[in-house]
Order: structure tokens, then sequence, then C-alpha cells
């Protein structure tokens, strides 16, 4: 049996061009399908950066004489909306610029530069934080890593450095005063406060957590007497006073303990804040582990 007949048709049933022409339309299938899907396909958002402010210990370095008498506290960069993006917060002791010089086998050498000088200072920073890292200006920042400090008056290579402190353990006890009876309700121990470390692999740590509380009484009111000469304290019909007894990572300095650049002693200020409240009060009392 002949394939083609002397008619033009497929085993003499189906016209030869017929078929091209169903074959021609269903090769085209998946491309109309592809670009149905493409045309149709709903458009990605833009993935959002979170941004936050830091602070950072760094060095100044290879800094010419003329150079160090425009540098002060305050000093700060720009973006190009003019939006304060970084800001000296204190500035060291000016010191020799050292280098480092490897002369081989896994041996250096460090060398004092006879112009240049560094400073130490800390800085503000508004950085991004993308897969787990830290972002300036487009840039990562990392421990001994440099990146650009720039303001209308200078232009600063800029080193991270971790500083070397020492941490202990504190137990405070801390009044929290007018707190509404809905949060005290919400108050419980183990709650943690947890904060922002700048440039560290562990971006949030826990640095307090209430171990007790001590006390949950009625706010303390003062009320004058019928004559309105004398005064009583009374407890407040709705608002409560809370003691807690709260660890604390503090770091030990010489001229006392601190949180971050926050003092931690007797009758100063102190908050304790948790991703579901926030409670400002006073320390009335500190021991150290």
């Amino acid at each position: 049996m002949r394939i083609i007949d002397e008619r033009g048709k497929l085993f003499g049933k189906v016209n030869v061009i017929d078929f091209l022409v169903i074959v021609f339309l269903f090769c085209l299938m998946p491309m109309f399908y592809f670009g149905y899907k493409l045309m149709t396909k709903k458009p990605v958002a833009p993935m959002k950066k979170e941004s936050f402010v830091i602070e950072a210990n760094c060095h100044f370095i290879k800094l010419q004489p003329e150079l160090l008498q425009l540098i002060l506290v305050d000093d700060k960069e720009l973006d190009a909306h003019g939006e304060v993006i970084g800001e000296i917060i204190s500035l060291g002791e000016i010191v020799p610029y050292k280098y480092t010089i490897d002369i081989g086998k896994g041996q250096k050498i460090t060398q004092e530069h006879a112009n240049f000088k560094q400073i130490k200072a800390k800085i503000k920073l508004k950085v991004e934080a993308r897969n787990n890292e830290l972002y300036y200006k487009g840039n990562i920042i990392k421990i001994d890593l440099p990146f650009k400090f720039e303001t209308d008056k200078y232009t600063l290579t800029t080193i991270p450095f971790k500083e070397e402190v020492r941490t202990v353990t504190a137990i405070l006890r801390a009044k929290f005063s007018n707190i509404s009876p809905e949060l005290t309700k919400v108050i419980k121990i183990g709650d943690k406060q947890v904060e922002t470390f700048a440039l560290e692999a562990d971006i949030k740590r826990e640095v307090s957590r209430i171990i007790k509380i001590i006390s949950n009484e009625p706010a303390e009111v003062i009320s004058l007497m019928g004559d309105r000469k004398n005064w009583v304290i009374i407890g407040h019909p709705k608002y409560r006073d809370v003691v807690l007894e709260i660890e604390m990572f503090c770091v030990r300095k010489p001229e006392g303990l601190f949180n971050k650049n926050t003092p931690i002693k007797i009758g100063g200020p102190f908050t304790f804040s948790t991703d579901l409240y926030s409670l400002s009060g006073t320390i009335i009392a500190i021991e150290i582990k």
C-alpha cells in the first residue's frame, strides 16, 4: 500500500497539507502555553531591607597631622537625600599608626609609621541586614575589614574592631511604678530581654531575664487629709508597683557597671523590654555574682 496516493492523501485518508497544518499547530502549542504563563505571571515584590542603627568601635587610620584637626565628635555622614547615616559619638587618644609586615614563614612584625596617626572612635552607623550580615552603604561591615567614613570635610579609612571587655553577671532589683493591671498579668518569671550586638556572628543575644517577682502591690499615692495640711500614703485603686529581681549581663569598667553605654547603678533608671512589653523603672539594689 502506497503512503501517499495519486490524490495526495496519506494512506488514502488524510490530505498531506491538512496533516502538515495539524503538525505545525501542534508544535506551536508549547509556545502559546509558555507565552501565556509569562504574560500572566504576577510581579514579584522587591525584598524588603531591614535597616537599623548600630554602634561600632573602630580605628580611623593613616591620618596626617592636618587632617587630625578636622575630626570632631558629632561629625556626620549624609546620604544622597541628606539623611544622617553615620555619626562620630566619641574620640579616643591620638596614637602613632601601626601597621604589620609579613616577613614570611608565618612571622609578622608591627611597625609605627613616622608621620601617620590613628584614633580610636565609637561611631553610629545606619546599616542593613542581609543574610545575617551587616551592610553600610552597600559594603559589608566586619571586624578588621576597612570601609570609608565620609563627611563634607574629609574621608577616613575606618577599621572596626572588637573591644575586649570583662562581662559580669549582676542581680538587680528594680522597681516599676504605676503599672497597669493588664500589664502586670503578662509579666512572668523567665521573660527575656534580647538586644542587637554590632558586628558579631550572633547578631542578637539575651542580656537580661526576670528570675523573681518580689512584689506586686497597689501603687503608692499621696492623699491629703480633710484639713489639707496633713497627708497619708494610700494604695492606688487600679495601678500597681512591681519589684522584680533581674539577672543581667553587664560590662565592668573602672568607672562602674555598664549595659552598652548606660551606667548600671543604684538609683539610676532601668528599662526592661521584651517582644511583648516594655517597663521603665529604678534600680534599688545590685549584687554581683
